[in-house]
């Protein structure tokens, strides 16, 4: 399992309306989460690409920047 942190730039609850439709639907995404204090999605799964999350959020027109990606013993890939 992996576990992937995206910084995400001040967003709203039609962000979320936006990421829940193709993190849904993402083969190996197991779950997803916005923390909306502090802007950071946080995406876990098996087998997830980190470039490709970049690139389905960045395709809504949002700006993300990978923070950091964590094995399953949480440590750091």
């Amino acid at each position: 399992m992996e576990i992937l942190k995206f910084k995400m730039p001040k967003h709203s609850v039609d962000t979320q309306r936006q990421l829940a439709p193709i993190l849904n639907k993402e083969k190996g995404v197991m779950h997803w989460n916005l923390n909306t204090n502090y802007h950071i999605l946080t995406v876990s799964g098996e087998n997830i690409n980190p470039e490709k999350i970049e690139k389905l959020i960045e395709s809504l027109g949002l700006q993300v920047d990978l923070m950091h990606v964590f094995g399953v013993s949480g440590v750091g890939l």
